[in-house]
């Protein structure tokens, strides 16, 4: 949004927008807030990249195609890359500990923690972990499931995207909700730029820019965090850890796929226009002020 000088004070709108370890977010909410900071899922990703030719003599055909491995305490997400030169590979594994770095969420593992990890399972899964590179990556998985934000705006100020609700990556969605922030943002704003070539005052401005925020708020705050919910409970799913559902496979698709249409079907046109219709029961009763 343009912003033009009107007296001694110019209005900055400030959106959020950088990442799980935001920087803004622990500025609005200040560094004692537990919600300031991502925290650590107790889960952790063990990623590399297998030739392909190994993994192929480990997994057969399947390898030339995306699976989800699951299982108890752990799961496993392999895909092929690069015109089928690579398999690449995602363990995860359980972890009921403390994240070992503060100033990392990635450190240096080795195939011996996922081979001991994956020792119970089937042949195939057991075969793969043994042409795993002798050197991994440890990604500790951090969201904010355990300390969600209140609200999203803040005055003149907004978060979005994972610096908001920053996820685990068992949906592989949290760069969607992402755009759809920036979607609803986009509208809100343009709308709100239409307005202000009438309503030229500072503080008419710093108004309109906090209903666009609240706005934003209500409308996004309740699906975005549902992810990070869901992509917890997900994890939780692929390793056997929900009661009843553990051994059930009927059961675990039922609740996988009712999750993914969640994400998947949803409307996103009327999502825009929830959004325009609130900002403008919002301006008018601003107007009416």
């Amino acid at each position: 949004m343009n912003e033009r000088r009107t007296d001694s004070v110019i209005l900055l709108p400030v959106i959020g927008c950088d990442g799980i370890k935001s920087r803004v977010r622990r500025a609005v909410l200040g560094p004692e807030d537990p919600a300031a900071v991502p925290h650590y899922a107790r889960e952790s990703a063990y990623r590399c990249l297998v030739d392909m030719d190994k993994a192929r003599s480990a997994l057969g055909d399947i390898a030339l195609e995306p699976v989800k491995w699951v299982g108890q305490n752990v799961s496993l997400v392999t895909y092929p890359i690069a015109q089928n030169k690579y398999l690449n590979v995602a363990a995860f594994i359980r972890d009921d500990g403390e994240w070992p770095r503060e100033d990392s969420q990635v450190v240096e593992s080795s195939k011996e923690d996922v081979i001991k990890a994956y020792a119970s399972h089937g042949p195939a899964i057991r075969a793969l972990c043994e042409v795993l590179p002798d050197k991994l990556s440890r990604w500790g998985l951090f969201d904010t499931c355990d300390h969600p934000l209140s609200t999203y705006a803040y005055g003149a100020v907004a978060l979005a995207g994972d610096a908001a609700h920053g996820s685990t990556p068992h949906h592989g969605s949290g760069a969607g909700m992402g755009v759809e922030d920036a979607l609803v943002l986009a509208t809100l704003l343009e709308k709100a730029s239409l307005d202000l070539s009438s309503h030229a005052t500072t503080t008419t401005k710093t108004k309109m820019i906090k209903d666009v925020f609240q706005t934003f708020d209500a409308v996004r705050r309740g699906r975005s965090q549902w992810l990070v919910q869901s992509s917890r409970y997900q994890g939780a799913l692929d390793k056997g850890e929900i009661e009843g559902i553990e051994r059930d496979f009927v059961k675990y698709i039922e609740s996988s796929s009712e999750r993914i249409d969640r994400i998947f079907d949803h409307d996103w046109k009327q999502m825009v226009q929830q959004s325009e219709d609130m900002l403008r029961g919002r301006l008018e009763v601003s107007a009416q002020a």
